[in-house]
């Protein structure tokens, strides 16, 4: 029996959904009304300028923030396991 290697790794898929999950609670506490969790100068100019859609807005956005992390990661680790084979 063959022993998984690096380039058969699912590394990248892991950490692409850890952050898909941070950007999940993330949005959570912003729309549950923990506002520490956003960034304060988001928080005013979305939460001040358009109220209540403004925070929906900006949960949005902090989701959509880590997704795209996530997958920036997930493609940077693919890249360096598939360089080391």
């Amino acid at each position: 029996m063959r022993s998984p290697t690096f380039k058969t790794s699912y590394l990248p898929e892991y950490l692409a959904w850890l952050m898909f999950l941070a950007g999940v609670a993330n949005a959570t506490l912003i729309w549950s009304g923990v506002y520490a969790a956003a960034p304060q100068t988001l928080l005013v100019l979305l939460g001040g300028l358009l109220g209540t859609t403004g925070i929906a807005l900006l949960g949005l956005l902090m989701l959509a923030t880590w997704c795209a992390l996530g997958l920036l990661l997930a493609a940077l680790t693919r890249r360096v396991l598939e360089g080391r084979s």
